[in-house]
Order: structure tokens, then C-alpha cells, then sequence
């Protein structure tokens, strides 16, 4: 099974980039596109949901804010759903791109270092997986091999 914490940088990747993703958790499912299993998935969903990273799609687009008690009653009606297996969308919020930029620099600053200060190849194809996921045209990644 893969690093939990890639899993929540693609998940939280693929909500910035669509806007709105639509999240269905079948229990049924082996594995999910994020390479961990559905519980752990519907857990991660879930953990994102109460911490006010990801919202419905009831988040005001044009800067307006909504109640906080607004927010809250829509989260429990999101986790609610989820929990009946129900499909729902969600969107990223302020917090939840906070959340992304910091697991990936905790990721790329938390190497895994072998006796004579070298990272292991285990930290290598984070680093990297990490690195291609985050590479766009305005700032590319460059590999070079000695």
C-alpha cells in the first residue's frame, strides 16, 4: 500500500485542479485510483472534511464568506452522505491549499537518510513523485542523471 500522505497530496491535487470532484466510497472496492484501500480513502475524506480543508459545493466562489455555522451543518450533511455511501462533490478551501503546500514540504524536507548522509530509495521516488506531480510549464522540472 503507498505513503498515505501521497495519497492526500494527489487527492487535494486533483480537487484544486477540477474545483469540484466528485467522491463516491464503495466499500466493495479493493483499491481506489489513490493507491490505498476504500476505508482508508473514506477515512482520508472524512479527515479532510472535519479539519475544513475540502467544503461542498456551497463555498462561495466570488470571496464571500458563508457562517461558520453554515460551514459546519454542511460538512456534517457531506460526512453524513459519505458515511451512507453516497456520492458527493466537493471543493478545495483557503485551509485546504494551506494543507497541500504543507504536506508537500514536509514530504520533500522529510528525507529518509542512509549512514553517509545519502537519501534511501524510498525517499528517492517520493521525492520524485512528488516533484513530477508539482512540475508545470512555469516551473519545470529538470532530472539529470551522473
Amino acid at each position: 500500500m503507498r505513503d498515505p500522505r501521497l495519497a492526500e497530496i494527489d487527492f487535494l491535487m486533483d480537487v484544486e485542479r477540477r474545483g469540484l470532484l466528485h467522491v463516491k466510497v464503495r466499500l466493495a472496492d479493493r483499491e481506489q485510483q489513490y493507491g490505498v484501500d476504500a476505508g482508508t480513502y473514506r477515512d482520508m475524506v472524512i479527515g479532510l472534511l472535519i479539519a475544513g480543508h475540502l467544503g461542498g459545493s456551497h463555498l462561495r466562489s466570488d470571496g464571500g464568506s458563508m457562517s461558520e455555522r453554515a460551514l459546519k451543518t454542511e460538512r456534517d450533511e457531506l460526512m453524513a452522505k459519505l458515511g451512507a455511501g453516497q456520492p458527493i462533490d466537493v471543493m478545495l478551501t483557503h485551509a485546504g491549499r494551506v494543507q497541500l503546500w504543507n504536506l508537500r514540504d514536509a514530504l520533500l524536507r522529510d528525507a529518509e537518510l542512509e549512514p553517509f548522509g545519502l537519501r534511501n530509495k524510498a525517499a528517492w521516488e517520493r521525492d520524485l513523485s512528488v516533484r513530477l506531480q508539482w512540475a508545470t510549464n512555469d516551473e519545470p522540472l529538470a532530472i539529470v542523471f551522473l
